[in-house]
């Protein structure tokens, strides 16, 4: 090991937001509190301060209200939402303009159905417009006759707050907006292979208030491949010298990087050419693992974030099969042969290899979006976490992670269907798309604790999409959107 940095200690638990891509995941982790103790009963009451406790500074939680669906005009996909009841939305039907491609973004206050503004030439991804919610605005990069402008759009006005040059920012043009961009920074993502080559920060922070640069930055040497994981970046740079592993708090700068050189034995085993892919999961509250990929095959080894030394991988293979593994930190479990076609049946797995249960051909967890299965891990308090199922027999299972047993079952012999869903944590509720057939789809709004069906639409053939606070699904007729928002501001 030549070093080794460290910030302060990371927290036990990882979590990470659900994806609003294009096509939602249908598979989903519903867990937290994975830790040793009892797990704390959402539902109790909560004590009464005694004389000896201080007053309390916190200011009190947000009351969050679950809205009644609206229906806005159809081909709206789901990008960016905040807790007002305000959600940004592509048509899709990007186009290119010097290489890269551009669409439109539509925002609506959504409880009245009224559009508020709309962008052109948003940088794309997967055909739609690529945007983030940084409080009061809206993060996007914008095309104008000069060049790329990474833009916050004023939610309520739709003018720019702020604006600052793409090529003036100092990171690789390629950059992607990272979903850990929220009220408190803007945090731009460079990774490999896009920006292999460039030089600039890995990871670049701006105040979502101004689009100020912020002195918090992740600087890594060579390559980096970099991924969210929880509230930090996860990052794994190579060059000519050694690999290097590192994580990074956008919002305060801390971190630890641990340096590794090639002439290490172990670290050598995942030396890769340059085609090679990497990336870093957390394996527990003291190790990670590091993968590659090459056209040869796959190797890991574990490294441990306190001493930097690294060893061989003992884990399960199948939990860390790709960048989609459907991998939960949280309760070092993951899903393996999980497809969107049930033609393989799927599996659980804890981190070091023992085998909890199988479930058979027609069962599924997935739902492909561009060939990857995606998935969300939620952090909520339940007696047991598990991951959300079609079994072949209902609609929506969600199965005990570690024994093979059902939590609750949603629609039971109505056969199998999840496509997508959405989580709409400040109710504490799943909403998920399932197939009702070949010419019809059903809606399902669940309590995530329990499992009780709150309502069911049955509708025409729609796609689902989703946000921290938004549900949408969408046909060429109409799009019906279902959000949460904090009910006094």
């Amino acid at each position: 090991m030549d070093a080794t940095t460290r910030g302060p200690a990371r927290p036990g638990t990882f979590w990470a937001r659900p994806l609003a891509v294009g096509l939602a995941a249908a598979v989903a982790l519903l867990g937290g509190c994975t830790g040793e103790g009892p797990v704390p009963d959402p539902t109790a009451a909560p004590s009464e301060p005694t004389s000896s406790d201080p007053p309390s500074t916190d200011p009190p939680a947000p009351a969050w209200v679950l809205a009644d669906w609206v229906e806005l005009p159809g081909g709206l996909w789901a990008i960016a939402s905040d807790d007002a009841g305000r959600a940004a939305f592509s048509p899709g039907g990007a186009m290119e303009i010097d290489g890269d491609f551009y669409a439109d973004l539509i925002a609506y206050d959504v409880p009245t159905g009224q559009q508020l503004w709309a962008l052109e030439n948003v940088r794309a991804e997967v055909m739609n417009a690529s945007a983030e919610s940084a409080g009061e605005v809206v993060v996007s990069v914008v095309h104008d006759g000069d060049g790329d402008l990474l833009v916050g759009t004023d939610w309520e006005t739709g003018e720019p707050r702020w604006q600052v040059p793409v090529a003036e920012l100092g990171i690789c043009r390629e950059f992607v907006i990272s979903p850990l961009t929220d009220a408190d920074v803007v945090a731009l993502r460079s990774s490999a292979p896009d920006c292999a080559d460039d030089s600039g920060p890995s990871v670049l922070t701006l105040d979502p208030l101004t689009g100020q640069v912020r002195e918090p930055r992740l600087d890594l040497p060579g390559a980096a491949w970099v991924s969210e994981v929880g509230g930090e970046f996860w990052a794994v740079a190579t060059d000519d010298t050694g690999l290097t592993a590192a994580t990074f708090d956008p919002v305060t700068g801390d971190g630890e990087t641990v340096s590794l050189p090639w002439s290490q034995e172990t670290v050598s085993e995942v030396r890769g050419d340059p085609a090679a892919w990497y990336w870093i999961w957390p394996f527990d509250v003291d190790t990670a693992v590091i993968v590659v990929s090459t056209d040869e095959g796959m190797a890991r080894v574990l490294m441990d974030w306190g001493s930097g030394t690294v060893s061989e991988f003992t884990g399960a293979p199948e939990c860390f099969g790709d960048r989609q593994s459907l991998n939960d930190p949280d309760g070092r479990t993951c899903l393996a042969d999980a497809t969107f076609d049930g033609t393989e049946g799927i599996s659980s797995f804890s981190f070091d290899g023992e085998q909890y249960w199988e479930l058979p051909s027609g069962a599924y967890s997935g739902f492909s979006v561009d060939g990857d299965s995606r998935m969300a891990v939620f952090e909520r308090p339940m007696e047991v976490s598990g991951w959300l199922v079609s079994t072949g027999d209902d609609l929506l299972t969600l199965v005990a992670r570690p024994q093979d047993r059902p939590v609750w079952v949603v629609g039971e012999g109505e056969g199998s269907g999840a496509v997508g869903y959405g989580y709409l944590a400040g109710v504490d509720t799943l909403v998920a798309l399932v197939e009702g057939g070949p010419d019809t789809t059903v809606i399902l709004t669940v309590d995530a604790s329990t499992g009780e069906e709150l309502d069911r639409r049955v509708e025409d053939p729609m796609w689902f999409t989703s946000t921290d606070t938004a549900v949408v699904a969408t046909n060429e007729e109409r799009t019906l959107v279902r959000m949460v928002q904090v009910a006094e501001r």
